[in-house]
């Protein structure tokens, strides 16, 4: 037992990241995405690797809880649909009820932002083609680069109609 637990021992160091940059990297990720976001941003997200910090530092630390985090890979679940078009009115009943693929659900989300006057952001890891469903164009110069997130166009002054 003891010998199965020696390289445990010798590697502890190596392996603990409960410190060090390791263990800053998620929130300094999550801050700088937050940051980037204008006042009630809609912020999409490409992953786990996005999300997981947003959340926690959303929930958390109550950083920035005016942001909507929308992560891509978890829209073809349906109650992930409905906490979007319940918690922050994001999309219609008809894409809530029915799948209707990545490109027609990233274009309903954003139509949906637009109607709430909610700035559109995708994060770096957002892939080209979830882009232009957001944008409702290939067009590269449709988004700004705003910290570390792409800001669509024109967008970044838009309130919430009151």
């Amino acid at each position: 037992l003891a010998l199965a637990a020696l390289p445990v021992a010798l590697n502890w160091r190596a392996m603990d990241r409960r410190a060090g940059a390791d263990a800053r990297a998620p929130i300094a990720l999550a801050s700088a995405l937050l940051a980037s976001a204008p006042p009630l941003g809609v912020l999409v997200v490409a992953g786990d690797n996005d999300t997981y910090p947003l959340w926690y530092a959303q929930a958390a630390l109550r950083l920035r809880p005016d942001v909507a985090t929308v992560t891509v890979p978890l829209l073809p679940a349906r109650w992930y649909r409905a906490e979007l078009a319940r918690r922050h009115r994001l999309l219609p009943p008809r894409v809530v009820e029915r799948w209707l693929g990545e490109g027609a659900t990233l274009a309903a989300l954003a139509e949906a932002a637009r109607a709430e006057g909610r700035p559109l952001l995708a994060s770096l890891s957002v892939d080209e083609a979830a882009r232009a469903a957001l944008a409702g164009t290939a067009d590269a110069d449709a988004w700004v680069l705003q910290g570390v997130a792409r800001l669509r166009a024109g967008t970044a002054d838009v309130r919430r109609p009151m």
